[in-house]
């Protein structure tokens, strides 16, 4: 009798464990080294389509609350060193269809706007023209020539695509 309960106790766990993807891939905790791309305003008014946060200088700037690109639209950031200094770090950022059209929209206005790229509500670096290119081989990729530090653009890297899957977890891969 004992020895067919346990039977059935292993059965019943061994038919869960095989038929539910939640219990083998378990969503993630918490996102964290979350990027988006937002417009600085210079003349802020307080509105609630604006905000202040700090940057990486000690000071403060105010940008739109609503991003261009947000970690929603990266599935994966890859790191590539810098061309001018090796010991630093550019972005490679391969977008989801909703992120490229968002891209052809922030291509326009970057001519005419200031952009910053935003690591967990910090602004890192004021964002210009030339700074982004489009792969030439895909379309849904962008560059971004941030000159990173190593830590911190391996930790965006990293935690890019368990962001993504934060995001969109009912997206199939």
């Amino acid at each position: 009798m004992r020895l067919r309960c346990l039977e059935l106790i292993f059965a019943t766990a061994g038919i869960l464990a095989l038929t539910s993807c939640e219990i083998t891939q378990p969503k993630p905790d918490k996102p964290d080294y979350l990027v988006s791309i937002n417009e600085i305003i210079k003349y802020p008014r307080a509105s609630q389509l604006e905000k202040e946060i700090p940057t990486v200088a000690g000071t403060t700037k105010w940008i739109s609350s609503s991003p261009y690109l947000f970690s929603n639209t990266i599935q994966k950031i890859e790191t590539i060193p810098n061309d001018g200094d090796k010991n630093f770090f550019d972005l490679k950022l391969k977008l989801n269809y909703r992120g490229k059209l968002l891209w052809n929209q922030l291509g326009a206005d970057i001519l005419y706007k200031e952009m910053a790229f935003i690591v967990n509500d910090v602004l890192y670096r004021k964002l210009t023209a030339d700074m982004i290119t489009r792969d030439k081989e895909k379309d849904d990729t962008m560059v971004l020539k941030l000159k990173l530090d190593p830590v911190t653009a391996k930790a965006i890297a990293d935690f890019s695509e368990s962001n993504y899957k934060y995001f969109n977890p009912d997206e199939k891969e």
